[in-house]
């Protein structure tokens, strides 16, 4: 897997996206205008010898690994998000998930990218609204 600065897919969009005000509270919700461009890459690994192979983002692949960058405004305010998956969701893909995901982020320097911030995306934008 090499890594560069493509865009292999650039997807922008707005919507309004609903958040519960209060845990427990269907009644009151609160809206935000959301603007969201991923940058998306797909690798298919090879289930004989574990080699790794990017792919097209819409290409289906039994074994593989995704990656998302995605620059977000939210209510006027600038965020990023890294997100990585891994599928199928089996204890197969552990060892592939960690040792991919630690060349990915082994060169950046200075960003806390920690497991115990990681959060879907609802809870992280229900947390900032």
């Amino acid at each position: 897997m090499t890594k560069t600065q493509d865009v292999v897919a650039r997807l922008p969009y707005r919507c309004v996206v609903g958040v519960r005000a209060e845990p427990g509270c269907s009644e009151q919700l609160c809206t935000a205008s959301v603007r969201k461009t991923r940058a998306l890459r797909k690798v298919r690994l090879d289930t004989l010898t574990g080699r790794a192979q990017e792919v097209d983002p819409k290409r289906f692949v039994n074994r593989g690994l995704g990656f998302e960058l995605t620059d977000l405004e939210v209510a006027g305010k600038a965020y990023c998000s890294l997100a990585f998956e891994a599928f199928p969701n089996d204890s197969a893909m552990d060892a592939a998930f960690t040792q991919a995901v630690g060349a990915f982020l082994e060169e950046l320097t200075g960003l806390d990218l920690a497991a115990a911030h990681s959060q879907s995306f609802p809870a992280w934008l229900g947390g900032i609204i």
